[in-house]
């Protein structure tokens, strides 16, 4: 396989996944919102942002 096909194989397979990364991220945010309770949510909040 020449190094051009391994390339754009590599940097769709990284695209794919940071994409599906991002969809998860999205999503359980939406989860967690409906959980739990706005001061919970809050608290994950920001233990979020310093992690």
């Amino acid at each position: 396989m020449s190094f051009k096909k391994k390339f754009l194989k590599n940097v769709s397979r990284f695209a794919l996944f940071s994409y599906v990364s991002q969809a998860l991220e999205f999503i359980s945010t939406i989860v967690l919102s409906r959980v739990l309770l706005p001061e919970e949510y809050g608290f994950v909040a920001i233990i979020t942002v310093f992690s």
